[in-house]
């Protein structure tokens, strides 16, 4: 029977939230704590019960919740062509990785830990490493793991920016991408920025190790990862107080559409998974609602700030002139270091920044429709680069372990956000030369405009994706959208392409989907 309870928050309309099949009594939750706050006592305790399941090789073991993720590859639940259940690129991503940490933190407590999985604020300034997962003396479980079916002990190989971070617009960048992720107040594009910034301390402490952090198939193995998950979680956790701040839903996203209620791998197999509270829970609309799952966060901060001071900050950021790339990524089959340089009138490129994207060769296909938006604002001040025209980046992208992938130059997705705005203004490039995604999805109130280097004609709205792909582009003016001007488009869906056939057949044409949330 499914049961519902209604999420009442004033001034938004109802959204329902399954309540969830199992659930941990008050009495037996466990606390996360920040891990520098750890006393002797509760980092000992920690130790000794991850020692107990990592010597476990049952299904409740450290190596068995640790192969949820990546290899050995446990999906699907029959037949031999297996893939990695880990969901990755999409809007169930936070609900997955809750839900292994959830799996890992229980294995914990019937070995007799007192306390959570601790997490690790990385937003505030780092003189060194937790000694928790740090200090490899003493045999500490959290240092390493060897993997047996691999028969490879996990590495790390830390960067050092996460000790002497560079900045944007003022803020240490890992900070303020977290305030990015944080301003966001639709589910979806917080999920993009999101698992982005998930994706930096996957690169930073794995580095160009196979058996590391910086690998799809193998993170999990180390032990830090469960305290990774802990920490990106709690994020989670702040942008859903930061979103009944708002009067905006918090424990809903109907962007995500149907995948809210298909069962999560491998959770959901009864042969595999023996935990009846993660697969009872399953399903990701269960998962929205952590407070069932035998956990709290000792504090919701960043940085030591609170929730009322992180919304504060972020109204403040909001008084800023800002530009962003708008980039749709998809999956590579493998880890990627992404550099991006910006180019200027003059032809020169100047870096704008990098970023990390998690993949292997086993991953689930997938893609953002949504923008990842990568700030340059500083950039484009430095430089005087203007949008009233496409703008050129240069991207090298390179496998974690330092190979080369691929590089090239193109005109890209650009967005603005003005000062004391309350929208976005994406400004799409269209050329007879550049590639263009085929497809963007963005909130209701999004601005669009249209920039070309070399286009004289307005381009057509053909208003089906049939027609856009069969280019039967009438010989009049039906639908045009100049270049050059800001476009509010109703909740819809649009299919833009230049009025000349060729450059349509091509691959010219984009469709946009302003999304009615």
């Amino acid at each position: 029977r499914v049961l519902f309870r209604s999420l009442l928050v004033p001034g938004v309309k109802n959204y329902y939230e399954k309540i969830s099949a199992k659930t941990v009594e008050h009495r037996d939750t466990l606390i996360r704590k920040d891990i520098n706050d750890l006393t002797q006592n509760e980092a000992a305790n920690l130790r000794e019960a991850l020692n107990k399941i990592q010597q476990d090789q049952g299904p409740n073991g450290f190596e068995s919740i640790a192969g949820f993720h990546g290899a050995p590859f446990k999906c699907p639940e029959t037949g031999n062509d297996k893939y990695a259940c880990c969901v990755h690129g999409m809007a169930i991503f936070p609900h997955w990785h809750r839900l292994l940490t959830v799996q890992f933190e229980q294995a914990l407590k019937s070995q007799g830990a007192k306390v959570g999985v601790p997490y690790w604020d990385w937003t505030a300034p780092i003189r060194k490493i937790p000694s928790l997962f740090g200090e490899s003396a003493n045999f500490n479980p959290f240092h390493s793991y060897t993997i047996s079916f691999a028969s490879q002990r996990t590495t790390r190989n830390i960067n050092s920016e996460l000790y002497n971070p560079h900045k944007i617009n003022g803020y240490n960048y890992l900070y303020y991408l977290a305030l990015s992720t944080l301003e966001e107040d639709n589910f979806c594009d917080f999920e993009v920025q999101y698992e982005v910034l998930h994706n930096e301390i996957h690169g930073l402490i794995g580095g160009n190790g196979t058996f590391s952090m910086a690998t799809l198939d193998y993170s999990a193995f180390d032990p830090f990862f469960m305290i990774h998950h802990s920490s990106i979680d709690r994020i989670w956790a702040i942008w859903q107080e930061l979103q009944k701040l708002r009067h905006k839903p918090f424990n809903s996203a109907h962007c995500a559409g149907h995948i809210l209620e298909d069962p999560l791998h491998p959770f959901n197999y009864a042969e595999i998974n023996k935990n009846d509270l993660t697969r009872l829970n399953s399903q990701p609309s269960s998962v929205f609602d952590y407070s069932h799952f035998g956990y709290q966060f000792d504090k919701l901060e960043l940085n030591g700030h609170d929730v009322k001071e992180i919304d504060e900050i972020i109204h403040r950021l909001r008084n800023n002139e800002r530009v962003y790339l708008g980039l749709v990524l998809f999956g590579q089959q493998s880890s990627l270091d992404i550099n991006i340089d910006l180019i200027d009138g003059a032809g020169q490129a100047h870096t704008a920044g990098n970023f990390h994207v998690l993949g292997g060769e086993k991953e689930m296909p997938w893609a953002y429709e949504r923008l990842f938006k990568y700030d340059i604002s500083d950039v484009v001040k430095k430089y005087g680069i203007t949008t009233d025209r496409p703008v050129k980046v240069k991207v090298t992208s390179t496998y974690y372990n330092g190979k080369p992938f691929q590089e090239y130059t193109d005109e890209v997705v650009i967005v603005e956000r003005h000062a004391h705005s309350d929208y976005d203004i994406v400004i799409i490039p269209f050329s007879t030369t550049n590639t263009l995604v085929p497809k963007i999805v963005v909130k209701k109130g999004t601005r669009i405009e249209f920039v070309t280097s070399d286009l004289t004609e307005p381009l057509e709205d053909l208003g089906s994706y049939t027609t856009m792909k069969k280019c039967k582009i009438p010989p009049f003016s039906y639908n045009s959208y100049a270049f050059n001007r800001v476009h509010k488009l109703s909740p819809g869906d649009y299919f833009f392409v230049p009025k000349n056939v060729e450059l349509c057949k091509s691959g010219r044409g984009i469709q946009i989907t302003v999304e009615d949330e």
